[in-house]
């Protein structure tokens, strides 16, 4: 069975320190788009195609991956930002989240493993990007907790501020933890 893991959350959360991180220590491939999901303005078409090929793939092959970021980043921020823009592509707000909830399942059917960083410094967090405001960046983690909590995931979920080593340890606990279960 692949080790496959998607590590989600804000912007400045501690996703690609933790990827890699990951990647070193179990000794897998790290992978972070060219485009961010977060911040590219028309995903949402290429959700139905480009994650499908993808999870296809990775049943067919043996690879250890992390991804610093998916469609879980692309969903959430879809639907906080550019639900008009879903509506130009699919017929309802219910086909793409059955799209979504189609991804989860065959990703977690792989075996795959989500850790779901969380921020609770909002007022700390240096904003590059001017399309963010604070406010913002608050109600999209209230959005991926309602997500992740909508549809079983399960995450490993942590608050990694400041990348902190008692964190990222257990962290690693857990994800080992789960991959024995498998």
């Amino acid at each position: 069975m692949n080790k496959l893991v998607i590590i989600e959350g804000l912007d400045k959360s501690g996703k690609s320190t933790l990827a890699k991180e990951l990647a070193k220590k179990f000794k897998m491939d790290y992978f972070k788009s060219s485009y961010d999901p977060a911040h590219h303005f028309d995903t949402e078409e290429s959700a139905r195609y480009d994650w499908n090929f993808l999870l296809d793939v990775l049943s067919k092959t043996k690879v250890d991956i992390v991804f610093d970021r998916s469609f879980i980043t692309q969903y959430v921020y879809s639907t906080y930002f550019r639900g008009s823009n879903i509506l130009k592509h699919y017929s309802s707000f219910e086909e793409y989240h059955a799209i979504f909830k189609e991804y989860i399942n065959k990703f977690l059917a792989l075996g795959g493993i989500i850790v779901y960083l969380k921020r609770q410094d909002f007022d700390k967090i240096k904003l590059t990007d001017e399309k963010f405001t604070q406010k913002d960046l608050i109600n999209l983690q209230i959005r991926f907790d309602e997500i992740l909590e909508n549809t079983k995931i399960n995450p490993v979920t942590s608050y990694f501020e400041c990348g902190k080593k008692i964190v990222r340890d257990i962290i690693i606990k857990e994800i080992q933890l789960r991959w024995k279960k498998c």
